[in-house]
């Protein structure tokens, strides 16, 4: 009897922390399977089915439009690398250690596509709150960290490490410059303008000289006079 009242209390107390919000530790070591479903193109005909499947460091993603894809992801195993099977055949993609910014690999590609579909078909249309973990909303949202720490960070996770922090990476855009950097700017910026004003002044002094040059009188040049007649005469 205690037992049950000492398990209710546990279960209740660990949804409530849930509720509040998890933590890198409790994402990473959470199993749970969840289901999104959602109409698509062609009035509601083909439908987009997103399962995730987590148990611990495994990771299994399968996305269905027409075709049914794949994705097997252990996030405690190295290299970092990814699974996909996709038509009927399995590949296996490794990380090369460069970012998937400007690098246009295999690997890049189908992480991308990975990353697009959770984002567009499980965190848009999944049901709850994003800090819930018992919730569809929670469990995508955990996921989604999971793997961008992983896939596109090149992070190796592990079970018994306590240096877990899968939200580092998601206030970097609200990140406040440093001040030397600023100052650099700021002393760029000034210098910039500098130059631009002298350069204004410069075709506003050529400006000015040209129209003063154009607005001028011709002067009038050495005066002839012919010679009177009778000089002419006496000379002949």
């Amino acid at each position: 009897m205690y037992f049950l009242k000492f398990s209710f209390v546990a279960l209740w107390l660990s949804s409530q922390v849930f509720a509040q919000g998890f933590d890198s530790r409790s994402c990473l070591d959470a199993e749970y399977k969840t289901e999104i479903s959602h109409q698509g193109k062609f009035f509601g005909l083909i439908k987009n089915d997103l399962k995730i499947e987590k148990s611990h460091c495994h990771i299994k993603v399968t996305y269905k439009k027409i075709l049914e894809t794949v994705w097997d992801i252990d996030l405690c195993r190295e290299p970092i690398h990814m699974k996909i099977t996709s038509k009927g055949s399995q590949s296996v993609y490794k990380r090369d250690g460069k970012t998937c910014d400007t690098n246009k690999s295999d690997y890049c590609r189908y992480w991308q596509e990975l990353d697009g579909i959770i984002q567009d078909h499980g965190l848009i249309f999944a049901e709850g709150d994003r800090e819930d973990l018992n919730s569809a909303h929670g469990q995508t949202y955990c996921v989604n960290l999971l793997l961008k720490k992983y896939l596109a960070k090149g992070f190796l996770f592990s079970k018994y490490s306590e240096n877990v922090d899968i939200f580092a990476d998601e206030n970097e855009s609200c990140a406040i410059p440093d001040s030397s950097n600023s100052t650099q700017d700021t002393q760029s910026l000034n210098a910039q303008s500098d130059v631009n004003r002298t350069e204004e002044r410069t075709e506003e002094t050529f400006e000015k000289t040209a129209d003063d040059m154009i607005g001028e009188k011709p002067q009038a040049g050495p005066s002839f006079k012919p010679a009177p007649a009778e000089s002419i005469e006496k000379k002949f």
